[in-house]
């Protein structure tokens, strides 16, 4: 990952611990993670939620503000447990923050190249010629708002006549591609995050754009991830390993609450706790088909809204079959059968899975991964 900001890398900091804090719209995701000067692996060793009471960190430092009460919360619970795990209260300095897919922009930019001589092997000069002309490409086109500061991009894909290869050095083709995924982040939300940091008395290592971070922990090399948050749901395209594709909708967990509050005439933090209590099986069977019946439009539309957008990146292609879901959304039932009975542009039936973690050092123990999948991503991604 090439950042532009310059953050100083975690790999060149002899630190023993870092934070990793997810500030949401309805919960604070914190994540302590313990790492030995000499390792390379981190080890998780503390997680903590708190309520963000709607507090958007996009609103700039206003919000930062609101929400700096919410977030030392989360992080004083993490080290809480740390303390029961360790033997210590581990209390690091440093943090890396998600940045949310509101928050951020992103464009797949691509430059090809026609070769005179095709039958000579690429050479490294050529390649690397070439990729600075991507990359240049990327941060001229993400520095034409001035609203919006260029973050990160991901390692070029390579073709050689349009077929993907991992290196292209001494290889043959008439036409060489080279594409990768940058990504832009709001001012605003930049400076919220710093003020947030500031208040808090912490050092910002890295920030880290959710699509990025959701792609490091993705078990397939191709697939979409449907990440359920707050506000809306951000739906991001991986192929070959990489992120081909970033986007939104406006339906997210709030959507479904204010549904159910409006269908069911009741106020919107009853219809909340009716939606909790349908994700954690705590009621009975007819109440659960209660709530599911006035749930069921506001699911299809969701649905609905979700096809559209996977068939705008199906232009002339199929997408992924592999559909992973994730977010605080994602917990309301149902929602993974409903993917399944899409007519999805996929060469096949969807295959739906909820994202689970890669194998990883972990004292903590169970805890809700649908909650905290992005927020371990971050790590993941910022170690890189």
């Amino acid at each position: 990952m090439n950042f532009f900001n310059q953050l100083p890398r975690l790999g060149k900091r002899k630190q023993h611990a870092y934070s990793l804090i997810d500030v949401g719209q309805d919960t604070i995701k914190a994540v302590i993670v313990l790492r030995p000067t000499n390792s390379a692996e981190g080890e998780i060793v503390g997680c903590g939620l708190a309520d963000a009471n709607s507090h958007d960190i996009t609103g700039g430092r206003m919000e930062a503000e609101s929400l700096t009460v919410a977030v030392n919360e989360a992080l004083t619970h993490a080290e809480d447990i740390s303390q029961q795990l360790v033997g210590q209260k581990i209390v690091p300095d440093d943090v890396i923050f998600a940045l949310p897919g509101r928050a951020t922009m992103g464009k797949l930019f691509t430059t090809r190249q026609i070769r005179p001589r095709p039958n000579e092997p690429i050479s490294a000069k050529e390649l690397a010629s070439l990729h600075s002309r991507v990359e240049r490409l990327a941060q001229q086109n993400l520095l034409k708002d001035g609203h919006w500061q260029p973050l990160a991009m991901t390692k070029p894909t390579i073709r050689l006549d349009d077929q993907v290869v991992l290196r292209g050095v001494g290889l043959t083709a008439s036409e060489i591609s080279l594409s990768l995924f940058g990504v832009a982040v709001q001012n605003r939300t930049l400076r919220a995050l710093e003020s947030l940091a500031e208040s808090l008395g912490l050092n910002i290592i890295k920030m880290v754009a959710a699509s990025h971070a959701l792609a490091a922990i993705v078990p397939a090399s191709d697939a979409i991830v449907l990440d359920i948050g707050f506000s809306g749901t951000g739906i991001y395209l991986i192929q070959n390993g990489m992120v081909a594709n970033a986007k939104e909708i406006p339906f997210g967990g709030n959507f479904f609450t204010q549904s159910l509050a409006q269908a069911t005439q009741t106020k919107p933090m009853v219809a909340r706790e009716l939606k909790h209590s349908l994700t954690g099986n705590e009621l009975p069977a007819h109440e659960r088909k209660w709530i599911q019946t006035h749930l069921a439009d506001s699911c299809q539309r969701w649905g609905q809204a979700v096809l559209e957008l996977l068939i705008s990146l199906a232009i002339n292609k199929s997408v992924p079959r592999k559909i992973y879901l994730t977010g605080g959304g994602s917990k309301l039932a149902g929602l993974d059968k409903l993917l399944g009975r899409l007519a999805a542009p996929c060469d096949y039936a969807p295959d739906v899975a909820y994202l689970k973690l890669p194998p990883m050092k972990n004292r903590v123990g169970r805890w809700d991964i649908n909650l905290f999948a992005l927020t371990v991503g971050v790590g993941m991604k910022g170690e890189e």
